[in-house]
């Protein structure tokens, strides 16, 4: 497993322990960025898309995540694993 991978597994399964449920949308916040993805922490140049999480006390909380994570959530596993 890469450190990339690490990351995004490990960014992912926090945030899925601090929240009741996600929304990933799939829209497409930005074109090109250097801004991290606030799951896995990459700043990895890309696009980041809008992600809705409800908090166990009901709260709406919006996160830019990037590809890889939308990937993650979506489906538990990456494009790139073998």
């Amino acid at each position: 497993m890469t450190p990339r991978h690490t990351a995004i597994v490990e960014g992912c399964q926090n945030l899925e322990n601090q929240y009741s449920s996600w929304l990933c949308t799939g829209d497409q916040k930005t074109d090109f960025t250097w801004h991290h993805c606030e799951t896995c922490n990459s700043n990895y140049a890309g696009s980041r898309y809008d992600a809705t999480l409800l908090s166990k006390e009901n709260e709406i909380v919006h996160f830019e995540i990037c590809l890889d994570c939308v990937y993650y959530i979506a489906d538990g596993s990456l494009p790139f694993e073998g």
